[in-house]
């Protein structure tokens, strides 16, 4: 249980980041960008929410894929965009 607690936390930071970078985006950034977020903000939420949706207890590799997958993202932090210019 406690795997699948934190699988859930660290997903809903996910969701939480892609939610962010999208919204963060102008008109310029490709239409294949935000729906790339909209794949991982899903794949994250389905991936977190697993136990109480589908029954399904996480594993470890479910866990380590979805820090991995956070990590990735959070991994280019100082580019996102604000207002159309580049954070740094």
């Amino acid at each position: 249980m406690t795997l699948s607690l934190m699988n859930l936390i660290v997903c809903g930071f996910g969701v939480w980041v892609c939610i962010c970078r999208a919204a963060k985006m102008n008109n310029e950034s490709g239409l294949s960008i935000r729906w790339q977020y909209v794949l991982w903000s899903t794949l994250l939420l389905s991936s977190g929410a697993s136990a109480p949706l589908f029954g399904l207890e996480c594993g470890l590799m479910q866990a380590v894929l979805s820090a991995g997958i956070v990590i990735n993202l959070c991994a280019g932090f100082f580019h996102w965009r604000v207002h159309g210019k580049l954070i740094h």
